[in-house]
């Protein structure tokens, strides 16, 4: 069994693909059989130790969270899952464990997936399309109300294709002029952008950012509803994300696939900001 290693925090060149040892799972624990992992920023965050407070990692460390795979063992009081089952899922950021061959997860952070998708889509999901489900969750937007999407990446995308026809991407301050006026915006890019809607939003409107919070004393002096949105996955997330992408409401592909045997090399350019875009490591060995 191999994995791609942190040994320390850095900006570049700071993994290294090396042996893994993986534990039988315990109780409600299962093991799965990595077949794609997707990067997300979180992963460069953590790995450049900008998230200390937040995610206090230990050393060795095997990055990335989002996952999709084969279940090859379960613990006891696993009832839902069998070896041979085809899953997707996402591991906590402070335990990691994506780019391996293997990981034991929590059989609450995991849930089916149909063989008809494959795994380099469904391991694009569970962070991108968990974070914009409970953003898009937390707002009182009725379906016809304008919503404002800053940003184009993922999470951007995704969360514009669940709110529907009344949602604008807006990536520049020359798409935010343009605009339609929106009492709802949804933030994923955070800097000009993020100031610039928070001033033209209207009083009883509503503000929910995932990069940094808005200020609250500005916001209760403009009886504006701010909130700062953290990814909490649960299995019943991942079955509702899975339902919505077999359904079409929302499409994820990857931008950039690697090999496993790239993957120290293509994690190293991701954290020093050399690639960008859905990054998914495929063609794990078999083990």
């Amino acid at each position: 069994m191999r994995g791609v290693f942190l040994g320390a925090y850095g900006r570049s060149s700071v993994s290294h693909i090396g042996d893994l040892k993986i534990n039988p799972p315990s109780a409600n624990e299962v093991i799965v059989r990595i077949e794609a992992a997707a990067l997300n920023p979180l992963d460069a965050k953590i790995a450049r130790g900008d998230m200390k407070d937040w995610f206090p990692i230990r050393f060795p460390y095997v990055p990335g969270t989002d996952f999709a795979g084969t279940i090859v063992s379960v613990g006891g009081g696993v009832n839902d899952f069998a070896p041979g089952d085809l899953v997707f899922g996402r591991a906590n950021p402070i335990a990691g464990g994506a780019l391996a061959t293997h990981i034991v997860i929590d059989a609450g952070r995991i849930a089916h997936r149909p063989a008809s998708i494959s795994a380099e889509v469904f391991a694009c999901l569970p962070t991108p399309a968990g974070i914009a489900l409970r953003s898009l969750d937390a707002m009182t937007r009725a379906p016809n109300e304008t919503l404002l999407v800053l940003g184009s990446g993922a999470v951007a995308r995704t969360a514009a294709a669940l709110a529907g026809n009344a949602a604008y991407l807006v990536n520049s301050l020359d798409e935010f002029t343009a605009a339609p006026p929106a009492k709802y915006v949804f933030d994923t890019f955070g800097g000009e952008l993020k100031q610039a809607a928070l001033e033209r939003l209207p009083e009883g409107g509503e503000f929910i950012g995932i990069v940094s919070p808005a200020d609250d004393e500005y916001a209760q002096r403009r009886r504006i509803r701010a909130s700062f949105e953290v990814l909490e996955t649960s299995k019943a997330q991942l079955q509702d994300i899975a339902r919505r992408m077999i359904s079409g409401e929302f499409q994820l592909q990857p931008d950039h696939v690697a090999s496993f045997d790239e993957a120290a090399l293509v994690f190293d350019r991701y954290v020093a900001r050399e690639l960008a875009g859905k990054v998914v490591v495929n063609g794990y060995p078999l083990e």
